[in-house]
């Protein structure tokens, strides 16, 4: 499934939030039903696969039907230069584990 196509239909079930940051990515998980969601990580290694090493152990006890990753956005709408380094990311998410991922606008949060 592409990234546009997750954006068609939403996600339900439980999800993995990802708040991308260039030496940090925070982890929360969520469950749509309930629209609660909580922090379960922060993930504070810089090379990409431990990354993804990490976030596989996340995926294995949580199962999560997909992911959202946070959109970094200016407050006048413009994209932050993180915004091109989340894309990426969630780019490798969904080729590593094969699960739809949603962005949310992360602009004045």
């Amino acid at each position: 499934m592409s990234l546009a196509s997750s954006e068609l239909r939403p996600l339900t079930g439980t999800l993995l939030g990802f708040d991308f940051g260039e030496k940090r990515i925070g982890v929360a998980v969520g469950e749509t039903a309930t629209r609660l969601a909580h922090p379960v990580a922060a993930i504070a290694v810089a090379a990409t696969e431990a990354r993804l090493v990490a976030i596989a152990r996340l995926v294995a006890e949580w199962h999560p039907a997909g992911f959202v990753v946070g959109q970094p956005r200016h407050a006048d709408g413009t994209e932050h230069p993180v915004a091109r380094l989340a894309a990426r990311f969630a780019r490798r998410l969904e080729a590593r584990f094969g699960l739809p991922v949603a962005f949310v606008d992360e602009t004045l949060t």
